[in-house]
């Protein structure tokens, strides 16, 4: 009797043991994460939803701010948090599953009829943005990229998207931070303005606490892992479900009845309206390709410097923000690089000015020659320029400063005018601030050049 009492002991504990019930925190995140009445909906609940009930384990969501979330998961009123991004500063407080569940980017997003298309539109405007969000506070967020590019943004912190959406229509500020995908479907459902501005890459984790649910995490991670690598498997309809919004808008089921009796009522005239379509139609491409045409010629303007037809400070540091986190995420080296051009005063009181553009148009044209595609060069300033080489080491960067001083060498003998420059190069670890790293590079730039003149 005691055998058989002991058998249905461990039996029973057995069966608790794989009874378990994860308390999951969620936030508002259309379409990857929703409420609508009491259900719960999106992608990553659907995804998290068909592995619980794979594995044996339930799941009840609490629902919260975004910021509220993370105090719950501090003060153990939530087991994990879905859908959150990767920072230091969290991955010190918490532990984050290894293979996440989605990747998104940041957006800009406006109401209709803005005249915002590059970074330094924002200058001066007021933008909504999630309080305690990625793309807000995270190390290449739109407030490190406003301060990078010296930009006065007058951010608006918000709890939740759809208070940030509902003040961008109600135009009580100029534009929105969402993620891309929170973006998209605004624009999809309610009609909001989608800019170019996209920004900073990341991937959506589990955050947890409790060392308790590492099994349970790492069986999360293996399913996981299964799923992504199957490009039929369920993971990839989820994402196609919600992505691609397959739900049929009632505008457009009336739009289409109303298509139809006005298509009905057209075939009476409709030699007369083919043409005026046709007329009307030609005037449209015509006008849009005016319109395209002034809006590439604007940001082109806004980012090039006219003189040395390269990029200028603002957008050299704009799109170095955007190289530093690439080489970051693929671990590989930026070597960052500062150019003075030596005695240009001199050449323009000997000269005269037209002579001095002349010098800095060359050096430009010159540096640029030893460019790959995926480098940068622009001009910082008066006589400086900065260049940041992707995957270069320094001893790379020492030998491209050899190819660029011969260059000008040969040069300076044809033209008669001393084409000369000073270098500082220094490796970027991501540690530091790009304004840090500049600064250094500046300094050794004229340490080298004081070292000319001795």
């Amino acid at each position: 009797m005691k055998k058989f009492f002991l058998i249905y002991l461990y039996i029973f504990l057995i069966i608790i043991s794989f009874s378990l019930s994860l308390k999951v925190g969620i936030y508002e995140y259309p379409p990857i994460i929703y409420k609508e009445g009491e259900e719960i909906k999106g992608i990553l609940p659907e995804i998290l939803e068909y592995i619980a009930k794979k594995e044996g384990f339930d799941i009840k969501y609490v629902y919260s701010t975004f910021a509220d979330g993370f105090d719950n998961l501090k003060n153990d009123k939530i087991d994990i948090y879905l859908g959150v991004g990767y920072t230091k500063e969290r991955d010190s407080i918490f532990d984050y599953n290894k293979i996440p569940f989605l990747n998104s980017h940041g957006g800009i997003f406006t109401s209709k009829n803005s005249d915002i298309y590059s970074f330094l539109d924002l200058n001066n405007k007021k933008v909504g943005v999630l309080k305690k969000d990625i793309y807000y506070e995270g190390p290449y967020g739109i407030k490190n990229i406003a301060k990078t590019m010296g930009l006065n943004i007058k951010f608006i912190e918000y709890d939740n998207y759809s208070d940030i959406f509902n003040a961008v229509l109600k135009k009580e500020i100029d534009a929105g931070v969402f993620d891309y995908f929170i973006g998209k479907y605004f624009y999809k459902k309610k009609m909001v303005a989608e800019t170019p501005l996209e920004f900073y890459l990341i991937d959506l984790y589990i955050i947890y606490r409790n060392p308790k649910l590492k099994k349970i995490i790492s069986i999360i991670d293996k399913d996981l892992k299964v799923l992504k690598s199957n490009k039929n498997s369920i993971y990839y309809e989820i994402i196609d479900k919600y992505i691609n919004f397959h739900e049929f808008p009632k505008w457009l089921k009336l739009f289409l009845i109303i298509s139809i009796i006005t298509l009905f009522l057209l075939l009476l005239i409709i030699a007369i309206m083919d043409r005026i379509i046709k007329r009307k139609t030609k005037e449209l491409i015509k006008q849009n390709q005016i319109i395209k045409r002034q809006k590439d010629t604007l940001e082109k303007l806004a980012q090039i410097d006219p003189l040395t037809n390269i990029y200028n400070r603002r957008a050299g540091f704009q799109f170095l923000a955007h190289l530093t986190q690439i080489a970051k995420r693929e671990n590989k080296i930026i070597t960052i690089g500062f150019i003075d051009v030596d005695n240009l005063k001199k050449i323009n009181d000997t000269f005269g000015h037209s002579v001095g553009d002349k010098v800095l148009k060359v050096v430009a044209k010159t540096i640029k020659k030893h460019m790959r595609k995926s480098d940068i060069i622009a001009r910082f300033g008066g006589d400086e320029f900065f260049i940041a080489l992707y995957n270069c080491k320094l001893k790379d960067a020492k030998r491209i400063e050899e190819n660029i001083t011969n260059d000008l060498i040969q040069i300076s003998k044809k033209e008669n005018i001393n084409y000369s420059v000073s270098f500082g190069f220094i490796e970027y670890d991501h540690k530091e601030t790009l304004d840090s790293i500049i600064s250094k590079a500046d300094e050794i730039m004229y340490q080298n050049k004081r070292k000319k003149k001795h």
